[in-house]
């Protein structure tokens, strides 16, 4: 079921569309008993590339990049969205509402609802371990997967001291907005700069921007997933690009090298710094399209 809620277009960013880029109006779709806000760019026949964000993010993670936007909708169509949880999007209050099974579900449902044969699937972070998640459970649905900053994967024997340490803080994280509230958490973090560095919060602005109904389960829930064994990886045979970036212990280059030892057909493409690929997001958009174009029809 879908449902517009009127047009959430920025004048900042419908001042540089160009021609090739439509912008729908913000929808809502009943996804698994919760309403979930989507937008589409691009041309309506054009082939579907799915894009979700990280943790603490929403669709602006991307929207508020028209150009890099640009180029991708030139020849495809992209859907953003706000996963479970997240941004205007509903969510469960209970950690075993959020996995990588449940975002990477969700993920499949709105492709389903704005229709595509075999989409394109990813996104950052959080979202690209739900398209692996997808990659591996339902292993004909997609046509290839993008993912950017993939958090860290694979047996947990293998994550150095730094990975664990940063998941140890965003743990904390969690427990802290449990404990003492959005606000109160806010007040704490700003004394704690290693804290917000662990959880990817940039600024207060942003945790206080957070559902406080559901940013605590979703930490919880991303905690608690299952590590996938190397020779499940393995097992995907659609096409992969990974883009990754040294010096994030919540996004270790580990996993990206991981993936890309281990998948037939993957690409890896590594920043020279970190933050790079989000601070170069038309390079970010020109490397996912030259990936996109050289995909067999």
């Amino acid at each position: 079921m879908l449902r517009a809620r009127g047009s959430v277009v920025k004048l900042a960013i419908s001042n540089v569309l160009v021609n090739a880029m439509e912008i729908v109006t913000d929808q809502f779709a009943e996804i698994d008993g919760f309403e979930l806000r989507f937008r589409q760019y691009g041309k309506a026949d054009a082939p579907l590339a799915v894009i979700g964000h990280g943790i603490f993010a929403s669709l602006a993670q991307y929207a508020d990049h028209p150009e890099a936007l640009d180029v991708l909708s030139d020849r495809y169509r992209i859907l953003l969205y706000d996963a479970r949880g997240h941004g205007e999007s509903e969510g469960p209050d209970k950690p075993e509402g959020y996995s990588w099974q449940k975002f990477g579900e969700d993920m499949l449902a709105l492709a389903g609802e704005v229709g595509g044969e075999r989409p394109i699937l990813g996104g950052a972070s959080m979202s690209a371990a739900a398209a692996l998640w997808i990659a591996i459970e339902r292993p004909r649905v997609a046509r290839a997967l993008v993912l950017i900053a993939p958090p860290p994967l694979g047996p947990r024997e293998t994550r150095d001291q730094a990975e664990m340490e940063a998941l140890r803080m965003l743990a904390s994280l969690g427990t802290a907005i449990e404990s003492f509230g959005l606000s109160g958490t806010a007040d704490m973090v700003a004394k704690m700069p290693a804290l917000a560095e662990a959880g990817s919060v940039r600024g207060m602005e942003m945790l206080r921007s957070q559902n406080p109904r559901t940013i605590g389960p979703i930490i919880r829930g991303l905690q608690e997933h299952r590590s996938r064994s190397t020779a499940e990886y393995a097992s995907i045979e659609i096409p992969v690009v990974v883009f990754a970036h040294p010096d994030d212990p919540l996004h270790p280059i580990r996993s990206a090298k991981l993936l890309a030892e281990h998948i037939p057909d993957c690409r890896l493409h590594i920043g020279p710094e970190r933050n790079f690929w989000q601070e170069n997001p038309q390079k970010l958009a020109r490397e996912i399209v030259s990936f996109l174009d050289s995909l067999p029809n």
